[in-house]
């Protein structure tokens, strides 16, 4: 339709201008509304709720709908050139009555020729060139699938990280696409003014077909990063028991080593050695019934200790992480189940949880807990 307004082939040039103020205008908008729309939901309270999606997808429906009343505003200044017919129809129909000629053994140069006794030539031309080019459209479904993942996974992904962008602040998860536009407007003029004509002077990157081929390896190590970011991400991520699994979680309160034996109906399950002050989660345990031994050697903490050696019993829940701590009762190490189980599954954003549990025996004394941020 914006084609439709230019004389050709007196305003090509106007032309070419009005396609890239037009993907320009795009960009900058889709940077303007990516920047914005997270701070409108996130940082505006509205309705009783601490964010306010509804003023996010207000504002950018008001915006659309006054730009649709602008563009019917405008109707009488616009060339409106009727339509001439369904191109799509005459390509598949010069395509299938080529195929109809050829099979019938009509002799050509190509086999797209034998249309031109019913079509025009010019038409069997461009239908030939699309022909060609339509091996690099193979790929493109592929290509859009993962693009779509910048407002999706990486998003998601976003949500697991601290957004810390060196001096220059925070970003919040969705505006991590801002990056696009944002590279969109950086670089469009970059490669015309710069990095094509300095190719060009080497004989590379001369042709769309080359520079489609760079950006399409461009664009598949940028998934190559995103993926190898994700697998360090891992690291760091929740372990949840799984259905039919529970694990234990021992904090060891004593400044010695603790050596624990976790036993049930089947015998000896586990035995490993804490370290002083430390503590050890044992994974993937079944749930049921455990008696845990716990000993402390006859070196560590002689003036204090006299009974070196106890026992507990523990039910291990299914899906549950039961917390186990390790401390000292009088002069006698004492293991003690606690109540509430941990929940290591993060919140929704990229913020830990932390659990505080406070010893007030042998070893502990009054003391403020002050939590720090390196980025506060």
């Amino acid at each position: 339709f914006g084609g439709d307004q230019f004389k050709l082939p007196e305003q090509a040039r106007q032309l070419q201008t009005f396609f890239s103020v037009f993907y320009f205008s795009i960009n900058a908008g889709s940077l303007i509304s990516t920047v914005l729309t997270p701070v409108l939901r996130e940082d505006v309270e509205c309705f009783g709720d601490d964010t306010c999606y509804s003023l996010a997808f207000g504002v950018p429906a008001i915006l659309m709908f006054v730009a649709t009343i602008i563009i019917i505003m405008g109707k009488p200044l616009y060339k409106m050139v009727p339509p001439q017919g369904n191109i799509l129809t005459r390509v598949f129909g010069s395509i299938g009555h080529a195929i109809k000629q050829k099979y019938n053994g009509v002799p050509a140069d190509h086999w797209m020729d034998t249309a031109k006794d019913k079509y025009e030539p010019q038409l069997v031309e461009d239908v030939k060139c699309v022909l060609r080019v339509l091996v690099l459209y193979l790929p493109l479904p592929v290509w859009w699938a993962l693009f779509d993942q910048t407002g999706s996974r990486w998003t998601f992904q976003a949500t697991r990280m601290n957004g810390v962008v060196g001096n220059a602040g925070t970003i919040k998860p969705d505006q991590m696409q801002v990056i696009n536009p944002l590279l969109i407007l950086f670089l469009l003029p970059l490669f015309d003014k710069i990095i094509y004509p300095a190719f060009a002077k080497c004989n590379m990157l001369v042709k769309p077909l080359q520079r489609m081929t760079a950006g399409g390896i461009l664009t598949a190590s940028s998934f190559f990063i995103s993926g190898f970011l994700e697998l360090e991400m891992m690291k760091t991520y929740a372990k949840i028991p799984a259905v039919g699994f529970s694990d234990l979680h021992f904090m060891n309160n004593i400044p010695c080593h603790v050596s624990i034996q976790l036993t049930n109906g089947t015998g000896l399950i586990h035995e490993e050695t804490i370290n002083d002050l430390e503590n050890m989660v044992l994974r993937d345990l079944e749930p049921g019934k455990y008696s845990l031994d716990m000993e402390v050697s006859s070196t560590c903490l002689p003036a204090i200790l006299t009974k070196r050696t106890a026992q507990v019993e523990i039910m291990a829940h299914d899906k549950e992480v039961t917390p186990v701590f390790l401390g000292v009762d009088g002069g006698a190490v004492f293991p003690t189940v606690l109540d509430v189980h941990d929940d290591p599954e993060k919140d929704d954003g990229a913020n830990g949880r932390l659990r505080v549990v406070y010893d007030m025996g042998n070893f502990g004394k009054s003391t403020n807990l002050t939590l720090k941020s390196p980025y506060e």
